[in-house]
């Protein structure tokens, strides 16, 4: 059994609020592998660390400031991608679940929307079904994943 993401699923109301949280781990995944790849925070929020002794070239100054702060956002953003991919891994987990208990097309309906987040409609079109029809899979995905709790990441 998988103990850690059985936790992640149990803290949540619902399986609802389980996959909608997958959906938000994998923006900011998104974001912090973006901050590991530019070696810059996207808004602008990093902390700028002071150099620790003055250095008489204002450049070399400053390029020392900047290298330390860009290594210390790295470590920072390589901490944060971890965490997500801790709980991106019981999204899967449960997503795995749902395709031996249910079958592809409710797992493949469930990845398209929370996993990969897109909306219904693009999942419809992904999928090449109605929009009611993908919000039917999901639903009923759901309501499984609810009812079998524990026993998803066994």
């Amino acid at each position: 059994m998988h103990v850690d993401e059985y936790l992640l699923f149990e803290a949540c109301e619902d399986a609802h609020e389980f996959f909608a949280g997958m959906m938000r781990q994998r923006r900011r995944a998104d974001y912090w592998r973006m901050v590991l790849l530019d070696g810059v925070d996207a808004f602008g929020c990093g902390d700028v660390l002071p150099v620790t002794r003055p250095l008489s070239d204002p450049t070399a100054s400053r390029a020392v400031m900047f290298a330390t702060t860009d290594s210390n956002l790295r470590a920072d953003a390589q901490r944060h991608v971890d965490e997500c991919e801790l709980y991106l891994g019981a999204g899967l987990i449960a997503v795995e679940s749902v395709r031996a208990g249910l079958g592809a097309k409710y797992a493949d309906a469930l990845d398209l929307h929370y996993m990969d987040g897109h909306t219904e409609r693009d999942t419809a079109d992904l999928m090449d079904v109605s929009r009611a029809t993908v919000a039917r899979w999901i639903g009923t995905a759901l309501d499984w994943c609810d009812y079998r709790g524990r026993e998803l990441f066994m």
